[in-house]
């Protein structure tokens, strides 16, 4: 099997949660036959990590990630990331969800982003 190269991108609000995320995705990257190149890490609410892999084009094959949230701060965050990823061709895989590929979730997010947001009259 060819290993493919990919980078781990955590967040996390402790060291513990940080360790746990890691070992999940180093299994993950495993299983799947990815070869992890490095990892980068952030914890909430800094973002200046992802920021960095994804601006300087350091992530070039795989980025493999434990949720969709760590993408952005809100949903157009998100919806930025995830559009720049797919334009540099880079494979997003969500351990979590590993049946969602990015262009769907990039769909998903557009999809949402033209709903009617809510109101609540309290009267």
């Amino acid at each position: 099997m060819v290993k493919r190269n990919a980078w781990l991108y955590l967040r996390a609000r402790t060291p513990e949660m940080l360790n746990m995320e890691q070992t999940f995705l180093m299994n993950y990257a495993k299983e799947a036959g990815y070869d992890v190149k490095a990892i980068v890490t952030d914890y909430t609410p800094g973002w200046s990590g992802l920021h960095h892999m994804c601006h300087d084009g350091a992530v070039s094959d795989a980025l493999l990630i434990s949720s969709w949230n760590w993408l952005g701060k809100d949903l157009a965050e998100k919806m930025q990331t995830m559009a720049y990823l797919q334009n540099r061709g880079v494979e997003v895989k969500n351990a979590r969800d590993p049946y969602m590929s990015l262009d769907q979730a990039l769909s998903f997010a557009r999809s949402a982003a033209t709903m009617p947001q809510l109101t609540v009259d309290m009267d």
